[in-house]
């Protein structure tokens, strides 16, 4: 898992949505959004870090959102058997 901060989202274009992670060590990792997607009754996002500077994998986040998706939230998953279960599912 990847503790992060705070994160800023944007598109590169209207398909695309880049999500910026500031983390607690003060590290910018640059991200595209692979998947948006429901587990447990909650949703999910799995992010891809972006650039050859950045390592590679995936990080899985909780993901709340408004209707009209303008605002969001991720929030780190802290439980090792929540963890799984979205990993699984993803």
């Amino acid at each position: 898992m990847n503790d992060f901060k705070n994160f800023e989202y944007g598109f590169q274009d209207m398909n695309e949505m880049t999500i910026t992670l500031m983390l607690e060590d003060g590290t910018e990792l640059f991200c595209g959004v692979d998947a948006i997607f429901p587990a447990q009754g909650k949703d999910y996002i799995a992010l891809c870090p972006l650039g050859k500077e950045n390592p590679t994998g995936v990080f899985l986040y909780r993901f709340l959102h408004n209707e009209d998706e303008e605002n969001i939230q991720l929030e780190n998953i802290e439980e090792d058997a929540e963890f799984k279960a979205v990993a699984d599912a993803y």
